[in-house]
């Protein structure tokens, strides 16, 4: 990404952020204005200085979020723990953390370090830093902890249960990302039938658009199935077939969750 591009990036995430503080807008509302920004500058994906690259919206959607998740945690957990003179922290814990985070998760740190039982939080938790506590994609959250008074809230889930539900989860999303891929391809070819007069063109255009169709019925199907095989089957007794159906109102889904749940 060039200097003026990465420039307008970081421009329109820092705005994203703001307008969310500001209480006047949702943070969905600022999200997509900051999109509808860089797509009308012509950016649709960003490169990081790491090489990897995203779409515009998923990068934006990410620091977003993240800023958010920092500045309450800064706000709620510190500033309070600072005002209540309370040096410990409970981190909450929740099943399908990436593998990292799972082995942090659920336990109680001492914000300053200075603890000889518990260990410093951002030593432990690597908070502070992009693939630590509160970075990207970060859930885990946590809060003011009085040894003697307060209770655990959480604690530290199964490393082995958690580590096979996050590879099923990262195998959902890698579903996921393919699907959105092929509707971007559906919609440039149908822009691209839409403007062309040249026949011939506009038949092959239309032959792809067709079969790229299928293809993404096919994708969504697939993970559909694998989404209740590994989310809702092993909790049919909780969840039942009326709970699915409200989940899954499309009439075209029924057939599939119907015979996923009488195997």
């Amino acid at each position: 990404m060039v200097e003026s591009s990465q420039a307008t990036v970081t421009h329109l995430m820092d705005k994203a952020w703001l307008k969310v503080q500001s209480g006047a807008f949702t943070y969905q509302d600022a999200i997509y204005d900051a999109v509808v920004e860089l797509a009308k500058q012509g950016i649709a994906t960003v490169t990081y200085p790491s090489g990897k690259t995203d779409w515009a919206d998923v990068a934006v959607r990410r620091a977003v979020m993240t800023g958010i998740s920092q500045t309450a945690g800064q706000m709620r957990t510190f500033d309070l723990a600072a005002e209540m003179d309370c040096d410990l922290v409970e981190v909450t814990a929740h099943m399908g953390a990436r593998p990292s985070h799972a082995l942090w998760q659920g336990k109680v740190y001492s914000i300053s370090g200075k603890s000889k039982k518990y260990p410093k939080l951002s030593t432990a938790t690597g908070y502070g830093t992009g693939d630590g506590l509160k970075g990207w994609n970060c859930r885990h959250d946590f809060y003011p902890f009085f040894e003697g008074i307060s209770e655990r809230a959480n604690l530290p889930v199964d490393v082995t249960e958690n580590n096979r539900q996050y590879e099923l989860s990262q195998k959902q999303r890698a579903m996921e990302r393919s699907i959105r891929a092929t509707k971007r391809r559906l919609a440039a070819y149908d822009g691209a039938i839409s403007e062309t007069e040249d026949e011939v063109l506009k038949r092959r255009l239309q032959n792809q658009f067709e079969r790229h169709s299928a293809i993404l019925k096919t994708k969504e199907n697939g993970c559909l199935s694998f989404a209740i095989r590994t989310i809702f089957i092993p909790k049919r007794t909780e969840f039942g077939l009326l709970d699915l159906t409200r989940v899954f109102r499309r009439k075209r889904y029924m057939g599939i969750i119907v015979t996923l749940l009488s195997k």
